[in-house]
């Protein structure tokens, strides 16, 4: 681990005065989660954009496994910066031993050898596979959303946590890859957060805050088969879902008294009503399964992680409302996003066709 001094000369030096103005109301699970012990464990701060008038998609992410095996007797063990490229379906990786990653738990900051990531800004640079990637960006969060709600307030209960700490943020700047340099204004913008002991079975993620007609509204959804830290006792399926609408806020999850849900999900097929009596939403995602691209993270003890994702999917909200139940429901808004939601599924094998994540799997 870096020392503090070196942290806050690199700091300074890599992050303008401007970008020091953190304000008081930090957002504490975007900071650096691990509890210090020696016990399997990852970390990564996700970023994705869409540029709308160029078509270009891309992520960042800045992770790491095994912080504490700074002698790497598990293989897994180490800190990784990767770059995908949606439109050329380009995914490039970096891999660092343990000891060149720093994060802080008091503000947002990721530092992995060169690289920088804070909730405002992220700079990096490699190379992979005969290719060269940097990136200068900046992000001006608009919302965020306490994806797991109570469930954050237990930071030893579960054996994954998903925070999504800007549900809606604005990216500008620049990335060059090999060469060609993609100028990114006032493009739509995302950032999330994983961390824990151990994957889930299976996860899912649909996302998206460029609406057709709606371009204030965003929508954020994500879950799947995970575990008590301890094993104690199954968990049924998570399921947490929140639309943004003309500066409303609408929860669902499944880990909330009153709330229903029915769904299924299949590699390129996302399907799901929620309701909590009186209010409903009607989620259904589609794309090819093959414009999605295989992001393969491993886990803290050395297994394989297969994440099938887009960020060139296409969904489809429906809200309604109503009074009183048996009362009709009556639909406030119908949002469409075509070729510009985010859509994941992730398992811990290779997706064949025998596998459907169902109600009776």
């Amino acid at each position: 681990m870096k020392k503090g001094i070196v942290f806050l000369i690199l700091f300074s030096f890599l992050v303008s005065p401007s970008r020091l103005a953190y304000s008081a109301d930090i957002d504490p699970h975007n900071t650096y989660q691990w509890p210090g012990d020696e016990e399997p464990w990852y970390e990564w701060w996700y970023y994705k954009l869409l540029d709308e008038k160029s078509g270009n998609s891309f992520y960042f992410c800045y992770g790491i496994v095994n912080p504490w095996d700074t002698q790497k007797t598990i293989s897994s063990s180490r800190a990784f910066v990767s770059f995908g490229d949606f439109k050329n379906h380009t995914i490039l990786q970096t891999s660092l031993p343990v000891e060149d990653f720093f994060a802080s738990s008091e503000i947002p900051f990721v530092q992995i050898g060169k690289n920088v990531a804070t909730d405002q800004m992220i700079r990096g640079t490699f190379q992979d596979q005969g290719h060269d990637v940097s990136w200068d960006l900046s992000f001006h969060k608009i919302h965020g959303w306490d994806s797991m709600g109570w469930g954050l307030g237990f930071p030893n209960l579960f054996n994954i946590y998903w925070h999504t700490a800007q549900m809606d943020t604005k990216v500008n700047g620049s990335i060059t890859l090999d060469g060609k340099r993609y100028i990114i204004e006032n493009a739509d913008g995302y950032q999330d957060r994983n961390w824990g002991h151990r994957f889930p079975e299976w996860w899912f993620w649909i996302v998206s805050n460029a609406f057709d007609q709606n371009p204030e509204s965003s929508f954020a959804a994500g879950g799947g088969h995970a575990q008590f830290k301890k094993d104690v006792a199954p968990l049924p399926t998570a399921l947490l879902f929140a639309l943004r609408h003309e500066d409303q806020l609408y929860e669902f999850r499944s880990s909330d008294f009153g709330n229903f849900f029915d769904w299924d999900f299949k590699l390129g097929s996302w399907n799901v009503t929620a309701s909590d009596g009186f209010k409903k939403l009607e989620v259904t995602a589609w794309v090819d399964p093959k414009d999605m691209m295989d992001l393969q993270f491993h886990t803290p003890d050395g297994k394989i992680f297969h994440d099938y994702e887009t960020l060139c999917g296409n969904l489809h909200v429906k809200l309604f409302e109503r009074k009183a139940l048996l009362f009709p429901w009556e639909k406030v808004v119908d949002l469409t996003s075509i070729q510009k939601a985010g859509l994941e599924l992730g398992m811990d094998h290779i997706y064949d066709n025998d596998h459907f994540y169902g109600k009776t799997p």
